[in-house]
């Protein structure tokens, strides 16, 4: 469906919505540099270079169109940056092994930056500062800096008040054992602890640390059950009054913390200073704060793809180092949000001189595209068809916006070569963006010179802001690339302006891996999401009914480079997510009201890892106590607690009949709107004797509680996809037209046209009866089939239902599914 979500996923939706509503920034002043028509150095980032290209545009709104397109883009660039009090942006300078870091951070203070960060041991070193809007192209010039690189806004996996996730996990019965957290300290990483001044709603926020110790919510002073107050290793500081960027998540974690493991020691540090502090952060918990455990719920979107970044290098320090002081520590990261909007492939060529003169099927104005960017030629998105019918583009449709409140697809672009490595990029990779016709857009195009910012990482956008439209993109390289690229490997991760996953009109992949960077480390527990309850009462009790998230980012993780950069003869597959946990319990001030008993909700895989950091604290203390378990017992044994659930993650499959005679059903889709608009849904393959036909096949949906709509405002009209051997005239449908509700319906074939071997794919979009949502194949569980063949014997009709394989094991949404604190815990006796 389109328009309405799942009860679970609309409220995530809110949260996500006034979230990055409270992302959006004040412009700052324009300055006289990119007046002066020089141009910015090439080893500046597209982002920042947009931001500073558009802060030295005076009366943009009233410039050509095409300003006003590179308007619309910085408007969204701008949501994206984080700026100090003095306007200054946050960047991170690479250095290229010229000069000392020490030389370079004298230079750049110089220019009347404020450093925040900086760490000598990765690659040649790296500075993190807010730096001058105007200074960025000097400091980008001097000798010894490799690249600027804006440091993006990270992005959140978003007592009186207890979750529900104690009693999901039965972390509940290890507590009644007085199994409690004793002795152990847990520390978490977010946006803020206690700064934040308004609610997620906008208004006055009227709960604090302070009242959430009185109420025995988290430790301190004041709670008679858990007196250790939490220690504050360091604090987000907002811009200003005006900077609304502080929730404090971090705070409602460590109440999540708190329900599961009352007794155990909290401590807390910001992941919203930049990547180089956050790593540096990480490193704190372990050496200064003393932890056994560490959670966080943050990702920087210009994380790595198929290599460990300077965050996930940190999450290994501290979960592997010998010569890191402090105790070695298990790590637990939020999965992310963004199922539905990944893409993965090998580059499949075609010459640039091919695509811009024989594929007449094509509507792009390649003639408007400088040809440097697209020498090494385009990728083809459907390598399997002939020459006539090879796509170098991908659609989106994209939803109405306004000027105020726009609607935008953001793609992060990468491939496999290293990050901030002299000299490391080996292909020069651009993601071209095009209107509905076929216009080239370059303002929402990537197209950086990757051999100058040596970042394997493009960003592209549409932005939307008025009636709802497509659009187009395709992927080429460069002048700058080797003729055979030696990174072969793409990989795009596309959000919307919710920064939920979002899934194109065409080629989609409902399984393609969309968690990635440090959750995804090898010393990481990348943690998946389960609502704890799908159904809840009012007040919330058990027993409870918990199912998993419909947004939660799924995996696995290929990893192409080692942590210096050099490309693995055998790349990595990593099964990431490792494990899941409940998320939607209760907190005292941070979410929505879910179940209607007055308290908010905290959903998210932001939520989920904190249930699962506190159980790994009850399980130190089970085993005697801080270091009693290695960080890799402890993942091995949570992931050993969870109980069967789907190993097939977004595929269901009926057989109606025996396997000589065979109707096979399958449905393949993830959460997003795209799949329910996906044409390829629902194959039929029948495997009979030769002679034997399909002549009918229905469809009933009604025991999965699902229905049909076929309208165009909510829905996706029935319509088919991918036929072999048989023609669209030789089948009739009974789906209904424009219909809201329907529950059953009949394809028939001719006689004789539907042969063993042949293949008939179809789409029509499902809903839950009653509410929306129900895109993911899996919710087909129990809906019927019936199939009608003909054969010499005659006529023979055979029944089947819609089945998800449930077992032992990992899924690429879950991992090895959802924990169990209680089995875990007696694992251990």
């Amino acid at each position: 469906m389109k328009k309405f979500l799942s009860k679970t996923a609309n409220k995530t939706s809110r949260f996500s919505s006034i979230l990055l509503a409270a992302l959006a920034i004040a412009s700052v002043s324009s300055s006289a540099l990119a007046q002066s028509g020089v141009p910015l150095p090439k080893n500046i980032d597209g982002m920042l270079r947009r931001l500073v290209e558009q802060q030295n545009q005076p009366n943009v709104a009233a410039s050509a169109a095409t300003d006003q397109v590179s308007a619309r883009v910085a408007s969204v660039v701008k949501r994206q940056a984080m700026l100090d009090k003095a306007g200054r942006v946050l960047v991170n300078i690479h250095l290229d092994g010229n000069a000392t870091l020490d030389e370079i951070r004298a230079q750049v203070n110089a220019t009347g930056a404020r450093e925040i960060a900086s760490n000598s041991e990765y690659r040649q070193g790296v500075v993190a500062a807010y730096v001058p809007i105007a200074r960025v192209a000097e400091i980008a010039g001097k000798g010894g800096v490799l690249s600027l690189t804006l440091s993006p806004r990270p992005v959140l996996n978003v007592g009186r008040a207890t979750s529900g996730g104690v009693s999901v996990i039965h972390s509940d019965e290890l507590n009644a054992r007085d199994i409690k957290g004793d002795g152990i300290t847990v520390g978490a990483l977010s946006d803020s602890y206690n700064a934040a001044t308004l609610d997620l709603s906008g208004n006055p926020l009227r709960i604090h640390a302070p009242q959430d110790i009185r109420t025995n919510d988290l430790p301190g002073s004041a709670n008679p059950f858990n007196s250790h107050p939490v220690f504050v290793l360091d604090e987000f500081e907002p811009a200003g009054p005006d900077d609304t960027s502080a929730t404090d998540e971090g705070r409602a974690m460590l109440q999540i913390v708190h329900d599961v493991a009352p007794h155990a020691k909290l401590a807390f540090a910001s992941a919203f200073n930049g990547e180089v502090a956050f790593a540096n952060n990480i490193r704190k918990l372990r050496t200064i704060g003393n932890c056994d455990v560490i959670v966080d719920d943050v990702f920087y979107f210009d994380e790595p793809f198929f290599s460990d970044g300077i965050v996930a290098q940190a999450v290994d320090d501290v979960v592997f180092s010998e010569s890191l002081s402090g105790k070695k520590c298990s790590y637990f990261s939020s999965a992310g949000n963004q199922q539905g909007g990944g893409y993965v492939s090998d580059f499949n060529r075609v010459s640039n001189n091919t695509a811009r003169s024989e594929f007449p099927a094509q509507n792009l104005k390649l003639r408007q595209v400088p040809s440097d960017l697209t020498s090494g030629g385009f990728h083809v998105f459907n390598p399997k068809s002939g020459i006539e019918g090879r796509d170098i583009s991908q659609t989106f449709n994209i939803p109405a916006g306004t000027p105020d409140s726009p609607s935008f697809v953001l793609f992060l672009f990468q491939w496999d070569d290293p990050f901030n490595l002299r000299n490391g990029i080996t292909t020069d990779y651009n993601m071209l963006v095009f209107d509905a016709d076929g216009n080239y857009i370059s303002d929402f195009s990537g197209i950086d010179d990757n051999t100058a910012t040596q970042q394997p990482f493009e960003i592209a956008i549409f932005v939307n802001d008025g009636p709802a439209t497509t659009f187009q993109i395709a992927v080429a390289r460069g002048s700058n690339s080797s003729a055979e690229p030696v990174a072969k490997r793409l990989r795009y991760l596309s959000v919307n302006q919710f920064f939920s996953g979002y899934g194109a009109a065409e080629y989609y992949q409902e399984d393609a891996p969309t968690t990635f960077g440090h959750n995804s480390a090898r010393g990481a527990i990348g943690t998946a999401a389960y609502v704890y309850d799908d159904n809840p009462s009012n007040p919330p009790a058990p027993p409870y009914t918990p199912a998993v998230e419909n947004f939660t980012s799924s995996g696995p993780v290929t990893i192409a480079l080692d942590h210096r950069g050099h490309r693995l003869l055998n790349p990595v597959i990593r099964r990431k997510p490792d494990i899941a946990a409940p998320d939607g319990g209760n907190t005292t001030f941070f979410g929505f009201d879910y179940e209607g008993d007055g308290l908010p909700n905290f959903f998210g895989t932001s939520a989920a890892a904190p249930h699962a950091a506190g159980a790994a604290a009850l399980l130190l203390q089970q085993a005697g106590g801080p270091s009693s378990l290695t960080p890799a017992t402890i993942r091995r044994t949570l992931k050993r607690s969870a109980g069967p659930h789907d190993l097939d993650s977004f595929f269901i499959q009926a057989i109606a009949g025996p396997f000589d005679n065979a109707t096979v059903v399958t449905g393949q889709g993830n959460s997003s709107n795209a799949s329910s608009q996906d044409r390829n849904f629902f194959t039929v393959d029948f495997h009979g004797q030769a002679g034997d036909s399909l002549r009918s096949l229905t469809i009933d949906v009604t025991d999965a509680g699902l229905k049909f709509d076929t309208t165009k405002e909510t829905g996706f009209p029935f319509a088919f996809g991918q036929l072999n051997g048989i023609r669209h005239g030789e089948i009739s449908s009974t789906a209904r037209v424009d219909s809201l509700s329907f529950r059953r319906f009949t394809l028939t074939f001719d006689r004789d046209a539907f042969s063993p071997g042949d293949s008939v794919a179809f789409g029509v979009d499902r809903d839950y009866f009653g509410d929306g949502g129900g895109n993911i194949a899996d919710l087909l569980q129990g809906a019927r089939v019936s199939a009608t063949t003909w054969s010499d014997d005659g006529k023979q009709s055979n029944e089947g239902t819609f089945q998800n394989t449930f077992g032992l094991g990992y899924a690429i949404e879950d991992g090895f599914g959802l924990i169990d604190a209680s089995k875990a815990a007696n694992r251990l006796q």
